[in-house]
């Protein structure tokens, strides 16, 4: 596996994606859900042709990114005593919009984040809570 910034060049980038087509052609058919394979099938021509136009469609919804009160296929619908975990929390917005979406109604909340000066971060962010 390449390090994360000598993957993301883009000639780098198109030469592990065609190499890997196939495999990311197969993995469409372990999706469930329709967003997740238009997801994929937006990213193929990211990584190929280097065309971020295909990812709008994906991108800009009507909806929160990960939570909504509206029962719907695309975002997760909140339970009362949901547990949430977040493994690369950054300094606590997606677990603050989870705390939001739930009206701040959760058994528990794990949050990991790896990047020293990040982590210091969401420990202020966590104090509030």
């Amino acid at each position: 596996m390449l390090p994360l910034e000598l993957d993301q060049l883009p000639s780098v980038m198109r030469a592990v994606t065609l190499a890997r087509l196939e495999e990311f052609i197969a993995l469409a058919g372990h999706f469930d859900d329709p967003l997740s394979k238009e997801t994929l099938y937006a990213m193929l021509p990211l990584r190929l042709i280097y065309d971020h136009r295909w990812l709008k469609s994906v991108l800009i919804q009507d909806e929160p990114e990960y939570f909504s009160d509206a029962s719907n296929n695309r975002t997760f619908s909140l339970r009362e005593n949901e547990i949430f975990c977040d493994a690369g929390t950054y300094v606590g917005t997606t677990v603050s919009r989870f705390i939001e979406a739930g009206h701040g109604r959760y058994r528990a909340i794990h949050a990991f984040e790896p990047d020293r000066a990040n982590f210091r971060l969401l420990q202020g962010f966590a104090k509030a809570f």
